[in-house]
């Protein structure tokens, strides 16, 4: 299913940070940009990470989801320090927009480069899957805020939100893993 290239794999086991030279059928660096990806949730199969009326949520997306829809669900994932494993989501459909934590809830704000709290809200570590310890198609988004340790984006009732999740927490650990995929919409024009 998942093709993964050890001779390219680099992995900071002691801070299990996604290092950017990983390649991996679908995590594949181009530029600063990850290229386009979608991430569907590890204990709820059929659901993806995707914004909605500008609010971060976790939703059923399939073959027969509205273009619309699908293009909610798509994320260009942009490398901040690589060396650092730093990224941002960037929506498609709105691309001067990225999914931040706001009070704790995620969101869709657009960017302002004046503002470093935005930009601070919207950076997040790439680290490999908290449920996932052996699979590298699997991420958790790590706040990148030293105030906030241990606080990862991870789904409750479908919605999104920036949570501390303890070593103990199977099922936190789980609500805050998402599989990596190729973008849910094939058909949309670049911006």
């Amino acid at each position: 299913m998942f093709m993964l290239d050890f001779n390219k794999l680099y992995v900071d086991n002691h801070l299990k940070r996604i290092q950017p030279n990983i390649i991996l059928g679908v995590f594949c660096k181009i530029g600063n940009s990850m290229a386009y990806r979608s991430f569907r949730s590890y204990n709820y199969r059929d659901r993806l990470i995707r914004h909605q009326n500008f609010l971060g949520e976790l939703s059923p997306i399939g073959m027969n989801s509205s273009n619309t829809d699908k293009m909610d669900a798509t994320f260009d994932l942009e490398w901040v320090d690589e060396s650092h494993s730093l990224v941002r989501l960037r929506s498609i459909n709105f691309p001067r927009h990225y999914l931040r934590h706001q009070n704790f809830r995620v969101k869709l704000h657009e960017d302002n480069p004046a503002d470093p709290l935005m930009r601070a809200d919207s950076t997040f570590i790439a680290e490999q899957g908290l449920a996932s310890p052996y699979g590298w198609e699997f991420i958790s988004f790590r706040a990148s805020n030293p105030n906030l340790p241990g606080h990862y984006i991870r789904h409750r009732n479908f919605h999104l939100y920036l949570d501390l999740i303890r070593p103990n927490d199977q099922i936190g650990r789980e609500d805050a893993t998402f599989e990596i995929l190729y973008p849910a919409v094939t058909n949309f024009q670049p911006y």
